[in-house]
């Protein structure tokens, strides 16, 4: 949550750089030497950009951007400042090397050529995505983790592939409902040239194993090809026509266009209407295309739409829902959530949703720079303060998300559109934390859309976020050390400061790095004292910890000259360390680890 009258921000994606444990990353052309997260990452094939997408990290770079977007129908896209650095035949070294960045992912079959050169420019890793054995969908799942290892997050690379299998678990068993279970198919891709011919998916395609996977039957039996598929003539198809005919156009190529060729008019499955058009699938799927392409073979031969949407759910019965303001019944996986603060929305990020409606999302676009981003469609409900009920009710939503300290005046209304939680991010019992109550909150949100296995997980990696900052402290000789942390900003004229107390999440972080807050204040249930500067004269022998606005810093101004400020022990050694404006110490999982990554930077610089 923020605190009623002030919220902070984030630290940028760009500056998300953590010292990790070094790691040898296995690869197509050897093996490659990976330490900390990896903040800027140029992607030169579009899988690897979906893999990166899947495990929650955008890149800076990507390879032909405008056929990314257009091709591969996946959530979340790609954000609007991602630099287009070529083709992916093609890359343009310049713009990679401008970008300055600290991994690059390529092809092997493309690639290699150039390994040495983007080597020199960054730590390189390249993939093979047609493994030797025929199994591609096992070498897909087996490159989504190592590139999850090689951005420093493995717990979300098993999370994206868990979230597949989901899909592959409630897709079998809604086609074994609809007694499709074992339907024999064949996959194909439309082209049309001087002559009509089309391109059929062996057994060892990725695509062709996910229909396997889901309990339907490949005939097309032609054996193992390298790329996964043969390019033939319609005169192959009498063969297979007892099976269902699943195919994705080629741009605007559909089978309309074979219409009033002899051979294609009397096939069985075009005279029986077996033909299904799964325009909208990527067929090289990696984890997030995978779930596209699941949904659209499901709904083809079982005429519904896959009854876990697009969010699959790890828990999706029905459930009671524990929240600020009582009890809130949730049957199903909600599929239209709108969010009335940001902590919230944050929360639906980490778990891989986006949501629907977000208040003040230019706000929260300007005060939470953190990966996921916000979808570009996604709709403005108004401020937090003063939500817009209009706008909600016209996005009929399944799930509205709310914060007890705002909204509780209309918690009746909007629970009249909608199922709707209100959270209390400031507890009152001095016994819970703000740290305890945001993972709490975290995890009831993800039960709440169905996610508890990708919430643990998340929460899982922030904690191995800590241990990794407490070993880079204790590594650097700062383990262990006294700290103030204060937010400093104008207010009526006047300079004000903020020093966190024990109970504040933001302490609660630093305190599970391995450090000690030195300020020993009185219960407050925002979790700061607000106090003048000589009440800092009592614990100057701590490291300063400050954030303030780079337009509104008072210690640079207001306190410059300030006798009391001069003579303080950490001014006058050194030790005083600044976060920037940026840094949001009232966030979830994602800020959480966020100003863990800040703080050591600023101590071990």
């Amino acid at each position: 949550g923020t605190t009623p009258t002030q919220s902070g921000q984030s630290t940028p994606a760009g500056d998300e750089t953590t010292d990790a444990a070094a790691r040898t990353i296995e690869h197509a052309l050897g093996s490659t030497e990976v330490s900390g997260t990896p903040a800027r990452i140029v992607a030169l094939e579009w899988p690897y950009v979906e893999a990166l997408l899947a495990i929650g990290v955008q890149p800076v770079g990507v390879a032909d951007v405008e056929g990314y977007t257009r091709l591969v129908n996946t959530e979340p896209s790609l954000s609007d400042d991602v630099t287009d650095v070529g083709t992916r035949a093609e890359p343009s070294l310049e713009s990679i090397i401008a970008l300055e960045p600290d991994l690059i992912i390529g092809v092997q079959f493309r690639h290699e050529a150039l390994y040495d050169t983007l080597s020199d420019i960054a730590p390189t890793v390249m993939f093979n995505p047609y493994a030797e054995d025929g199994e591609q969908l096992q070498r897909m799942e087996e490159t989504v983790l190592a590139i999850a290892d090689a951005v420093n997050k493995p717990d979300a690379g098993v999370a994206a592939l868990e979230v597949l299998h989901d899909k592959i678990d409630s897709a079998a068993e809604q086609l074994e409902a609809a007694d499709v279970t074992g339907a024999p198919f064949v996959l194909s891709q439309t082209l049309i040239g001087d002559t009509a011919q089309i391109r059929l998916f062996h057994e060892n395609a990725t695509a062709v194993q996910i229909l396997e996977a889901i309990g339907l039957e490949n005939v097309w039996e032609a054996g193992f090809e390298d790329l996964g598929f043969s390019t033939v003539g319609l005169e192959v198809l009498p063969g297979v026509e007892q099976a269902n005919f699943f195919y994705v156009p080629s741009e605007d190529i559909t089978a309309v266009s074979f219409e009033g060729n002899p051979v294609w008019d009397g096939l069985a499955f075009v005279e029986e209407d077996r033909t299904y058009n799964l325009a909208g699938a990527w067929l090289l799927a990696g984890p997030l295309s995978g779930q596209v392409f699941i949904d659209l073979a499901v709904e083809a031969l079982t005429g519904e739409a896959m009854a876990t949407g697009e969010t699959p759910a790890s828990d999706s019965g029905p459930r009671s829902i524990e929240h600020a303001l009582g009890t809130t019944e949730i049957d199903g996986t909600p599929q239209t959530i709108v969010v009335l603060e940001w902590t919230y929305a944050e929360d639906l990020l980490a778990l891989g949703i986006q949501p629907d409606g977000v208040a003040d999302v230019e706000g929260y676009r300007a005060y939470l720079n953190i990966q996921p981003e916000l979808a570009d469609d996604v709709v403005d409900v108004g401020t937090r303060q003063e939500p817009s009920l209009e706008a909600i009710t016209a996005l009929e939503p399944d799930l509205i998300i709310g914060v007890q300290f705002r909204h509780e005046a209309i918690y009746d209304t909007l629970s009249s559109i909608a199922p709707t939680l209100l959270f209390n991010p400031y507890p009152e019992d001095q016994t819970i934390t703000q740290f305890d109550e945001m993972e709490t909150t975290f995890m009831t949100i993800a039960d709440a859309v169905g996610r508890v296995d990708e919430g643990t997980a998340v929460l899982e990696e922030m904690q191995a976020a800590f241990d990794e900052a407490s070993a880079e402290l204790e590594a650097a000789g700062q383990g262990e050390q006294e700290f103030l942390l204060v937010q400093a900003f104008t207010a009526q004229e006047s300079p004000q400061m903020r020093v966190f107390i024990d109970s504040s999440m933001a302490v609660q972080i630093l305190q599970a790095i391995g450090l000690e807050n030195a300020w020993e204040g009185e219960f407050d249930v925002y979790g700061f004292n607000t106090v003048g500067i000589e009440a800092l004269t009592e614990v100057d022998d701590a490291n300063f910890l400050y954030m303030v606005q780079a337009e509104d810093d008072v210690f640079a101004n207001q306190w410059q000259d300030n006798p009391v400020w001069n003579g303080l022990a950490f001014v006058e050694e050194g030790r005083t360390y600044p976060l920037g404006g940026d840094t949001w110490p009232f966030g979830g999982p994602l800020s959480a680890a966020l100003l863990a990554d800040t703080v050591v930077a600023a101590l071990t610089e």
